[in-house]
This record gives C-alpha cells, structure tokens and sequence, in this order.
C-alpha cells in the first residue's frame, strides 16, 4: 500500500466526498425536474448488455440514493440530514486514512461493483443457455411497468449509490465505532452498533432479493461487492495503523505549534526596537528576548539551493514541493524515518 501511494499518490483526487455530494445533488434535480435525462443515468445491467448503453457504468453516480418517497414533505426534511451525515462520516474518514486511501476505497469500490454487475450481466443476457429467456422477461416487466403508468428506471435499476453509503458508514465505524450519535435527536447509539444494524439490514435484502424479481441477482450482487469492498481494505490493511482522533487532535496542534498561531498562543510580543517579548502564559516568571535578523542562505553553505532539508518516507514528498507542508520522526520506528503531516498518523511502523 505505501508503495502504490508513493507511485500514485499524486493523483488523488483531493475533497472527494464533495465531489460525491455534489453528484447526488444534481441527480435529485435531475430525477424531479428532468426525468428523461435521468433515466438515461440509472444503473440498468440490462441497457449496458442488450442495448449498449454502457456509459451507464459512469453515470450511476448521478442517480440518487434515497428517493423522496410517498410522502415528500418529510422526506425533504431528513433527507439533508441524512446527506449531511454521511457527508461528515466521509470526511472524517478521509482526514483518518488520508487523501489516497480514501480514493483507493471509494473509487475502488465503484470499479469493482462496475467490474462484478458486467461480467453477472453479460451472464444472465447473453451466455447462459437460457439467456432469451431472461431477455423476453425483462421486456415484458418493462412494459408492464409502463402500461401501469410508473416509471421503469426507478423500478428496473440499481441503488448502487445507497450501497456506496453503506460502505463508507461501514469503515467509519470502524474508527470511530465508540463515538455517540442522537437517533432522531434524542437516543443516543455508538456508531458501531449502528453498523451492526446496518449488516443486518444489508443481509436482510440479500436474502430477500428485489420484489419484482428481475434484479434479485444483480441486488445481491451489489450487496455482496459493497461489503467485500470494506473486508478486502482492511485485510489487505490489518498491519496498517490507521489515526484515531485522539492523533488528530495531536496533530493539529503540532501544526498550530509550528505556524502563526504559535506566537499567538504563547503571547509574543513585538517591541518598538524589533525585538520579542516572549512570555509563557503557563509561566508568569519565564521570559526572554530574541531579535528577529535577516536570514541569508548561501549557495554551498548550510542549505544549497535546490538540496531539501525534509523528505517523506511513504510519498517521497519535500519542502519544495509544498512549502506548507510539515515534517515529523515517528518515535514508534526502528530508525530516522521522517513523514509528512499526510502520513505521520497513517503509516505502518518499521520494526
């Protein structure tokens, strides 16, 4: 994993739960205000194979993970809640794992839910010896659906994106699994017996299949991808020490302590002749003066141009490639190894 983050790193797509939030929004206006053009999003293993209709496979993220249902007013209400929370499961997650292992999860996850639903498609469509069969069917649900006056993408495709939820929630339990959340604002519950009840809710539709049976085997099969995506992360990760909150919060103060805010903090004062006054508040007694003077670098003395003094074992990455970086030793590794502040929390100690 180090080694594929050292490699690919670079191109991890920074903030990308907005990205994701941002999605699901334009596919609520598209699915109340442009119907037409959302049908043509939706998840359909049957368009992708019979029809060609394979960009599909990239346009499911547009589609929405929770419909408004019979009764929209209340819907509407929760229904940002709801976002908002699986919002903040994401980017707690992202600031635990980090930009690239957060990428790797959730874009890992959908290539592989693509991957699976194809191949399962291409199956159950066209190689099977009763492949027409299962064609004819599908068309005659289809248009039955019509025939009753409702809309047959929002009953013939796939609610990948409410699984791609569940998947996140399910890793966010993991690291913070002790923390409260207020169901309906008044029960408090720990996040990881939340997670338990997601299980079972997700094993519940895995038995139970789609209602009108023409997507029972792709619904499982989502199901299945969605929960093997988390168990494959965090086997191929059990050796991977991942930054509790505690770490965070240690981390954000050493970042405080090392920018402007740490003469903010210790009550640094300037005087007139340009000098410091530095007064610890924790310490009445305790102060002394520093001069602020002109600092000269000289090629070939103390730091020569072009040469950095830091450099991260996991990313490779120095001061020169962002200046706002900080460095940091990890006191748990066997030898000098040195992080940047996106994997002092996140690497694997060398023994």
């Amino acid at each position: 994993m180090n080694k594929l983050e050292r490699k690919l790193g670079r191109f991890a797509i920074p903030n990308l739960y907005i990205g994701i939030i941002g999605c699901f929004v334009i596919g609520y206006i598209f699915r109340y205000l442009a119907t037409d053009i959302y049908n043509y999003l939706t998840l359909i293993p049957y368009s992708i194979t019979v029809q060609g209709q394979y960009w599909r496979l990239f346009t499911w993220i547009f589609t929405v993970p929770f419909e408004l249902g019979s009764r929209p007013g209340i819907s509407m209400i929760f229904l940002p809640i709801s976002i908002f929370f699986y919002y903040f499961c994401a980017k707690r997650l992202e600031q635990a794992w980090g930009r690239f292992q957060f990428n790797l999860y959730v874009i890992g996850g959908a290539l592989l839910t693509d991957i699976v639903i194809l191949l399962a498609s291409f199956m159950y469509y066209n190689w099977l010896p009763n492949a027409a069969q299962h064609r004819t069917y599908f068309q005659q649900v289809s248009l039955a659906i019509v025939g009753q006056g409702y809309n047959a993408s929002s009953y013939l495709s796939l609610d990948v994106t409410y699984y791609m939820l569940i998947s996140i929630f399910l890793a966010f339990t993991v690291i913070a699994g002790d923390g409260i959340v207020y169901l309906y604002f008044i029960l408090p519950v720990k996040m990881k017996w939340l997670g338990y009840l997601d299980l079972l809710w997700l094993g519940y539709y895995f038995v139970r299949g789609d209602s009108l049976g023409i997507n029972s085997l792709f619904i499982r099969l989502a199901i299945l991808v969605s929960v093997v995506n988390y168990f494959i992360y965090f086997l191929s990760n059990r050796n991977r020490s991942h930054a509790t909150f505690q770490d965070r919060m240690r981390q954000r103060k050493f970042q405080n302590a090392v920018s402007g805010n740490y003469v903010k903090s210790k009550q640094i004062k300037r005087k007139s002749d340009g000098s410091y006054n530095f007064r610890n508040s924790s310490s009445a007694g305790d102060s002394r003066r520093f001069h602020e003077g002109p600092k000269i670098i000289t090629p070939g003395f103390g730091n020569p141009a072009g040469i950095s003094i830091h450099k991260c074992a996991i990313c490779g990455r120095t001061e020169n490639d962002d200046p706002n970086l900080e460095f940091r030793f990890c006191s748990k590794c066997n030898g000098n190894y040195e992080y940047c502040s996106d994997h002092l929390y996140t690497h694997q100690h060398v023994q």
